[in-house]
């Protein structure tokens, strides 16, 4: 897509402008049904697909963002990320394994005073167990979508309505003396979450640290009860394993308040397998 003429501004002037006032206004003023407010046509097909990105396919605006995570998303061999660590919410904490796999297949199996297993793949979603304080739709998507994945393959990839809205973000109003960060780099896309039961049309900002270009927070609001609701997915403590990025914590907060934190304590990079584990809850 085109960037828009009133965010191709330079660098020294990026840097004096207010992201918190943008990320209210581009997240969370926008209608839940919000096709006639861009130009570009909402996909209706899945986002992912297990084909590999290239530096040169993803085009300027997505390449520093690809080289940050690594080549597991752009060479065979490493398309399945195994990570394990604690989960915690409103009612404790427990263990967590997370696996992603190219093609938008996500589990989560959580083996404490809750045990639950949440599968997306291809046919559809898969759950063994209870439930948890948060629903599980809100779990698959903040570990499921709102991933750096997500913005590759949606703007990247070119299988969601997208925009630059801009880099080297800060997060004052733009007088602090001497200020040092951080700065983000800031993209708006429009799509269907496929990761989700209900399937719903989101408008969400991916924000990237300007610096590692790795994924920094993803903003976006939900309808809940008659009312919208602000989602913050963070991400943070990015680690490098075998030469790909691996996340150190991820927190889903709401209007401001965390709701679910993960920490992970390991994470390994491999090549994916047909052992079923997207098949069998």
């Amino acid at each position: 897509m085109r960037l828009n003429s009133a965010y191709a501004n330079s660098k020294a002037h990026s840097r004096k402008r207010r992201l918190l006032g943008l990320l209210f206004v581009s997240a969370f003023s926008l209608p839940q049904n919000a096709t006639a407010q861009t130009s570009t046509p909402i996909p209706v097909t899945q986002l992912a697909t297990p084909q590999y990105l290239t530096t040169s396919s993803v085009g300027m605006f997505w390449h520093d963002q690809l080289v940050a995570l690594g080549g597991r998303l752009q060479v065979p061999g490493k398309e399945r990320m195994i990570m394990t660590g604690t989960y915690t919410d409103a009612s404790g904490t427990q263990p967590i394994r997370l696996v992603w796999q190219l093609g938008d297949d996500v589990r989560i199996d959580l083996t404490g005073s809750s045990p639950i297993t949440l599968i997306s793949a291809g046919a559809g979603i898969l759950q063994k167990g209870g439930t948890l304080a948060i629903s599980n739709d809100d779990l698959l998507e903040s570990l499921g979508d709102d991933r750096p994945e997500t913005a590759l393959y949606g703007g990247g990839g070119g299988k969601a309505g997208w925009r630059f809205l801009g880099a080297q973000f800060r997060t004052d109003d733009g007088t602090t003396p001497n200020y040092t960060g951080p700065f983000y780099d800031v993209y708006q896309l429009a799509y269907t979450v496929f990761l989700r039961s209900d399937q719903p049309l989101r408008w969400k900002l991916f924000i990237f640290d300007s610096t590692s270009k790795l994924l920094a927070k993803v903003l976006y609001t939900i309808q809940r009860g008659g009312q919208g609701v602000a989602v913050e997915t963070d991400w943070s403590g990015w680690s490098n394993s075998g030469g790909n990025a691996i996340p150190g914590q991820i927190v889903r907060l709401e209007n401001g308040t965390p709701v679910a934190t993960i920490n992970i304590a390991n994470g390994q990079v491999t090549a994916s397998a047909n052992d079923g584990i997207f098949t069998q809850p």
